[in-house]
């Protein structure tokens, strides 16, 4: 679990940087896809958690992405921590 929010968060400096939202969900999918097999799920299971992660981390990304430089952002930010769960 913390693994995962800390590459959420240096995704999130990648965002900063790209302003691509997309580009940073798909590498957040196929990071927690990758952990799923590692850690013993059957290939299924590990493409359903990183479809589902990938669909959430989008929408993290891109309201990040819409809320820059206000303090929403900074709400978003912590809040979506918590996809780091999934």
């Amino acid at each position: 679990m913390i693994p995962r929010i800390l590459i959420l968060l240096g995704l999130v400096v990648l965002l900063k940087k790209t302003n691509n939202a997309g580009l940073c969900a798909g590498i957040y999918a196929a990071v927690v896809f990758i952990f799923g097999l590692i850690v013993g799920g059957n290939f299924i299971g590990a493409l359903i958690v990183a479809i589902i992660s990938g669909g959430l981390s989008f929408l993290y990304f891109w309201l990040l992405q819409k809320t820059e430089e206000t303090f929403v952002w900074w709400i978003l930010l912590i809040v979506g921590s918590l996809i780091g769960t999934v």
